[in-house]
């Protein structure tokens, strides 16, 4: 399928990149892994069932082993997050919940605004993305404590009201959005808004 031929193209430059990486460590042997890294391990534990293609499990299996002993050097929300739902799906739940408290240290929450984090903010990296990165804080929370529905509420009205007083600035950013937006398991539960409010695409309701 194309799912599975894919992943094997993920793992084999994951491979790769533990290759390279292994020679920089030669010459920078304190360092901790990439934030690329970091997205590798978190792309594989959505397939945690399936087999590596090629040496790609010594790849992974080194990533995961960096990301557990220097957790504590990866301070920005974004990395925080993958690596919380990281350890959670391969059986860290201890370490998850680190993260997520440490996450949840540096929460800020107003009436008006819900639950959000000062450094939340835009910048010339991929994952630096206010809205897709609250949404994978959504996400993390839910996962990592999903007994804690009173956060994913406050951080859900964040994003509302970003919608409100801004915009989702792109396509994926919206669809993080919505996804994040969305109620799951049986604790959760959307309550629409009086009036007629409803979803357009290309000018279809």
């Amino acid at each position: 399928s194309i799912e599975s031929r894919a992943l094997a193209y993920v793992d084999k430059e994951a491979y790769k990149d533990y290759l390279d990486w292994q020679k920089y460590l030669a010459k920078h042997p304190d360092s901790k892994c990439k934030p690329i890294m970091l997205d590798y391990l978190y792309t594989r534990s959505y397939y945690a069932g399936r087999s590596f293609a090629g040496n790609a499990k010594q790849a992974f299996d080194y990533f995961y082993g960096n990301a557990k002993q220097r957790y504590g050097d990866y301070t920005s929300l974004y990395d925080q997050a993958l690596l919380a739902l990281v350890f959670q799906r391969n059986g860290d739940s201890k370490l998850a919940r680190e993260m997520v408290e440490r996450i949840r240290q540096k929460a800020l929450y107003t009436d008006e605004m819900g639950m959000y984090w000062r450094d939340n903010k835009a910048g010339w990296f991929f994952y630096q993305c206010p809205v897709e990165t609250q949404a994978l804080l959504i996400e993390t929370f839910r996962e990592v404590t999903p007994q804690d529905t009173l956060s994913v509420a406050q951080m859900q009205q964040w994003l509302l009201k970003q919608k409100q007083t801004t915009r989702w600035n792109s396509d994926i950013a919206t669809l993080r959005a919505i996804q994040a937006l969305m109620p799951v398991g049986g604790k959760e539960k959307w309550v629409p808004a009086k009036g007629s409010d409803k979803i357009v695409v290309k000018g279809k309701a």
